[in-house]
């Protein structure tokens, strides 16, 4: 657990860092590590989404999420299976909107 929150303080400490402010201000806007965490994986995912949709590209939305996330299958499990939540949310998405599709 030690080496855990090392990491966790290390990362934001070099994400107040590169966005200019002070760690401080980082969790004033994220209560926990695990908020922050949860609030870069959703971007991320609502990024692939956007991807995906944009090219219709239901391959592209699987490879990126898994490759983002399978790290986290036995670490963070919350996180991991927050990650899949919004991967079926998405694939029922992309493909309910695909052309031709019914």
């Amino acid at each position: 657990m030690r080496t855990r929150k090392q990491l966790l303080d290390a990362a934001a400490a070099m994400l107040a860092d590169r966005a200019g402010i002070g760690k401080g201000t980082v969790f004033r806007h994220f209560a926990t590590k695990e908020d922050l965490i949860a609030a870069i994986v959703g971007d991320l995912l609502d990024d692939l989404v956007a991807a995906a949709r944009a090219r219709q590209d239901v391959v592209l939305l699987m490879t990126g999420v898994h490759q983002a996330a399978a790290p986290l299958r036995d670490t963070e499990p919350d996180l991991w299976r927050r990650y899949l939540g919004v991967l079926f949310d998405g694939l029922l998405d992309a493909t309910s909107a695909r052309p031709g599709r019914t």
